[in-house]
């Protein structure tokens, strides 16, 4: 679990609980029967596709300067970027207030998917919401009661808000790219674990939101995850569960 400093560390708490419980009401043996070559399914994050259009996103930014700055980050001189001002007003600039409305509007878009799976007889094995936790984070905790492992080979890329977040960290500067991946969701939304991701696909386009096969569940306890961070694009990183 990260370890999130600053203002606003009781909202992430409180929308990630709030997420628990509906995954939880909804697939009680969530990750169970999580077997290999299950197709790993993402909605598309689209708090930072659009870099910042989404209101929830204001908190994740302050989480991220305060992770990188210090929970004094309001207070740090940060170096301009490419004479377009102050780093930090740039970043947040992009962000309108937060709002765990957003995370509700996510709950009922997957809500939506997984009743028409159910109605159309389509297997979900498990789903993680991305609330407030990074990709990894997220897929450790899903597979965890399967023991089995996911390569992540065709994630989606980062916004360009998250690669200069990632640049801001101050210990180390830049991030590492297998450390962003535990933090961040990097583009990611709400993920599903299905042996018929086609038909999961359509059923979740069919809510407005995008969605793709990101990867696949593997036998071994390893979850290997293709890098889109800024020091190792392209390369894969190695998570041992």
């Amino acid at each position: 679990m990260s370890e999130y400093v600053g203002e606003d560390t009781a909202q992430v708490s409180s929308e990630t609980a709030l997420a628990r419980e509906f995954i939880a009401s909804r697939l009680p043996a969530n990750g169970l029967n999580i077997s290999p070559y299950d197709a790993v399914v993402a909605l598309r994050d689209d708090h930072l596709v659009r870099d910042g259009e989404h209101s929830d996103q204001k908190g994740r930014a302050e989480t991220a300067l305060a992770f990188g700055f210090g929970a004094e980050w309001e207070h740090e001189s940060i170096p301009e970027s490419n004479g377009n001002g102050n780093q930090r007003s740039c970043i947040l600039g992009e962000f309108v207030s937060y709002s765990p409305n957003d995370t509700e509007g996510d709950i009922e878009v997957v809500e939506a998917v997984l009743d028409e799976a159910s109605q159309a007889r389509v297997a979900v094995n498990g789903a993680a919401m991305m609330v407030g936790r990074g990709l990894v984070e997220e897929l450790s905790d899903l597979l965890e009661p399967s023991e089995l492992g996911a390569d992540i080979y065709n994630p989606y890329k980062p916004s360009t808000v998250m690669r200069l977040v990632q640049g801001l960290h101050r210990d180390p500067n830049p991030a590492p790219d297998d450390l962003v991946y535990k933090l961040y969701p990097m583009g990611h939304g709400p993920l599903i674990v299905t042996p018929d991701p086609e038909r999961i696909v359509t059923i979740a386009e069919r809510t407005a939101k995008k969605a793709k096969v990101i990867g696949r569940i593997t036998a071994d306890r390893i979850i290997r995850v293709k890098s889109f961070g800024i020091n190792q694009p392209g390369e894969t990183l190695t998570y041992e569960l």
